[in-house]
């Protein structure tokens, strides 16, 4: 591969990272937004219908964020599944914007890099023809494994 070749990948390797990092804390705005929108229900004339919605689980959750402060957003922000539940429960508990800011800066770019690494590597196997194949490989068998249930038939009982 020529110079130009690895301009070619750095600039798709920039662009891709980029998109990650908008969508990183694009999504953890809203979720930041959500959170504090709900904290506001509760307080405003909602409350007592929004209070009975929310269970203890919520506010200790909410607790634990705060005390955690930046860094300990961004830890949960590098758990899977854990990342949206911290950033709910950081507007829920209205940590301050500049704290929250920091935390999601610490976790979204260094994300960011593991999104558009990996995304980039998926686009590549995809439009290579490998990714199609693997799929259809994938979606053939279990489209033959679960022939019965989609046919409408009932499986044979095993004794």
């Amino acid at each position: 591969m020529g110079p130009a070749g690895n301009l070619s990948l750095m600039s798709t390797f920039l662009t891709a990272y980029a998109v990650a990092v908008v969508w990183a804390v694009g999504r953890a705005t809203v979720l930041y937004a959500a959170g504090l929108g709900l904290s506001r229900s509760v307080t405003g004339r909602w409350g007592r219908v929004a209070g009975r919605l929310l269970s203890r689980h919520a506010t200790t959750g909410s607790a634990r964020v705060l005390a955690g402060g930046a860094l300990g957003l961004s830890k949960a922000y590098l758990v899977p599944g854990l990342a949206e539940t911290a950033q709910l429960l950081a507007g829920f508990g209205r940590m301050p914007l500049r704290t929250y800011a920091a935390g999601l800066t610490l976790a979204a770019l260094p994300w960011a890099v593991v999104d558009a690494t990996i995304g980039s590597a998926l686009v590549a196997a995809f439009t290579s023809g490998w990714g199609v194949a693997v799929v259809g490989a994938v979606a053939a068998y279990l489209i033959w494994r679960h022939r019965d249930r989609l046919m409408g038939r009932t499986a044979p009982m095993v004794d």
